[in-house]
């Protein structure tokens, strides 16, 4: 269930190739053949953050608990993190999927206070206010969110959600259903990539936006 969960946010990933995102497809649709999935998730760089996750909370890096607070943030696990937390990361320097993690490390480690690692703030820690306003529209796409469904539809949703640019402002969108997440109206999902992944608790939708509230902050 742990690598389904993560190979279900991974897909859509702009560093899969067309073949890598069809077996991600067909894995999270049909979870057999996890060994094959593993190899492919193992070359992006989500799977570092697993294991600074799982180092600092003395848990399995691939564990189910692990790997959904890297995506979704977490009441149990121990997120709040400083650059110096992350000096273990050097050994790794030069290896992918390393190479980003470690200059987010270097990013941090130039601020002040503790951040709570996440998906959204590795996306976006590399760039400056003023490419993050350029590039709003792919920055979003990239971000994990989540919204309250306005309407549901055969193969989409209509969602109000939230949307990062000069402050976090709400807006609707419609987000494809690829995966049959099963929803009603007024009931939350998360969304990456303009895809529905699913269907979350409202406390889970408020955790993902207050984690992404804090890019503007750091």
């Amino acid at each position: 269930m742990s690598v389904w969960l993560a190979a279900l946010y991974t897909y859509g990933c702009p560093e899969l190739s067309k073949k890598e995102e069809k077996k991600i497809f067909k894995f999270v649709k049909n979870p057999k053949r996890g060994k094959e999935a593993v190899k492919i998730l193992a070359k992006l760089e989500p799977w570092i953050w697993y294991q600074v996750i799982g180092k600092k909370n003395k848990s399995f890096f691939l564990s189910q608990k692990v790997i959904e607070a890297y995506w979704l943030g977490s009441e149990d696990l121990d997120l709040e993190f400083r650059g110096e937390d992350l000096e273990f990361l050097l050994a790794a320097r030069g290896q992918e999927p390393a190479r980003l993690a470690c200059a987010f490390k270097g990013q941090m480690m130039e601020k002040k206070g503790s951040f709570l690692l996440h998906h959204n703030l590795t996306e976006t820690i590399l760039l400056t206010k003023t490419s993050l306003f350029e590039r709003e529209e792919f920055v979003n796409t990239c971000l994990i969110r989540s919204g309250e469904i306005i309407s549901v539809k055969k193969d989409y949703f209509l969602v109000e959600t939230f949307w990062l640019s000069e402050k976090v402002k709400k807006r609707e969108e419609e987000i494809k259903n690829l995966f049959g997440v099963e929803a009603r109206e007024g009931e939350f999902v998360t969304f990456h990539f303009g895809i529905a992944r699913q269907k979350v608790p409202f406390r889970a939708h408020q955790r993902i936006l207050k984690i992404t509230e804090q890019i503007l902050k750091i």
